[in-house]
């Protein structure tokens, strides 16, 4: 099996479970990832929204920290996951769900199809 690395992960996440996974979480900066192992990067979503942008508190350098798994996902290849509507897809120059942009493509997927209680739409960015 090839190792991925996984940006922006929960402390709690299943990722850290998995074999052949390189967690990034809070205590192990994702911004120190060095690249060379394809990723699967869920930047945190709340300086993004479309719904609660305008009321979130994002910590320095969050916001940006979107912007560079959007570059990460360009670099290394793999898969970018946030709320759908998400502004970062437009600020990073991603593509809308049904659409392909070069190597990157996009699908709405519900997150209820993996046990999550409620029907949240979710899209998913490919390279």
């Amino acid at each position: 099996m090839k190792t991925i690395a996984v940006l922006c992960c929960s402390r709690n996440s299943v990722y850290h479970s998995l074999p052949d996974v390189e967690c990034f979480d809070e205590r192990r900066d994702a911004t120190t990832f060095a690249g060379g192992m394809p990723i699967v990067a869920h930047p945190p979503c709340r300086a993004w929204s479309a719904f609660c942008a305008h009321q979130a508190k994002p910590a320095a350098g969050e916001k940006d920290l979107g912007l560079w798994c959007c570059d990460m996902l360009r670099e290394c290849g793999g898969v970018l996951e946030q709320p759908a509507h998400s502004r970062l897809f437009a600020a990073g120059g991603l593509p809308m769900p049904g659409t392909i942009s070069g190597d990157l493509w996009t699908l709405e997927v519900w997150q209820k199809w993996w046990g999550y209680s409620m029907k949240k739409n979710t899209w998913l960015c490919f390279s």
